[in-house]
């Protein structure tokens, strides 16, 4: 009978995925991202949905290459692009296209971290177990909106401090278990 195992050099797949056109949220999570890249048994995937996300991302990590991480460029079909800007005012159209059109991509990966809540629908809407969501609150305030029902579909959430975490527990969104603290990664994005 064979060892079913993993063996202890078995390559796990991270991908981020920046889903806004914008830039500001690559700053609260790429220094996670170059951390995890540097870990040898780990590849790491980025999507990008705008040029001037993968901009942000060249102009803060060195060499991107160097570490190893494959970053993609999601487009959306030029003839759809016009009309969901349109129906972005009242639902983030893009986004939910985004992650319609990379599903298939994404569920190849043990692992997605994300600043943002969209990508909840990967499970609430679509049913996918893998891969593992993580979340990066992109922002250390303390409004409501960062509290939402949504987060539960997040298998961990890296919040930047006690207060957050506590709110979070205490509201039910999340256990303890699936909640860590780890700072403020934005400060050590926005240091380079």
């Amino acid at each position: 009978m064979s060892d079913a195992r993993e063996p202890t050099n078995a390559i796990h797949k991270v991908a981020f995925l920046f889903n806004h056109d914008a830039s500001h949220q690559v700053l609260h999570t790429v220094t996670v991202m170059e951390a995890v890249a540097r870990q040898e048994s780990i590849a790491v995937s980025v999507f990008v949905s705008s040029d001037e996300q993968m901009n942000t991302i060249n102009r803060i990590l060195d060499d991107p290459a160097q570490l190893d991480i494959n970053i993609h460029r999601v487009t959306i079909p030029w003839w759809l692009r016009g009309a969901l800007k349109l129906l972005d005012n009242l639902v983030p159209v893009s986004r939910l296209c985004v992650l319609h059109l990379i599903r298939r991509e994404l569920s190849c990966h043990d692992v997605l971290v994300v600043p943002e809540t969209t990508s909840t629908v990967l499970r609430s809407f679509y049913r996918m177990d893998r891969p593992l969501l993580v979340w990066i609150p992109h922002g250390a305030g303390d409004r409501a909106i960062g509290f939402g029902k949504e987060i539960r579909w997040f298998d961990m959430v890296l919040v930047s401090g006690c207060k957050v975490r506590d709110r979070m527990v205490s509201t039910g969104v999340i256990d303890n278990s699936r909640c860590r603290i780890v700072g403020y990664p934005k400060f050590d994005a926005i240091q380079r």
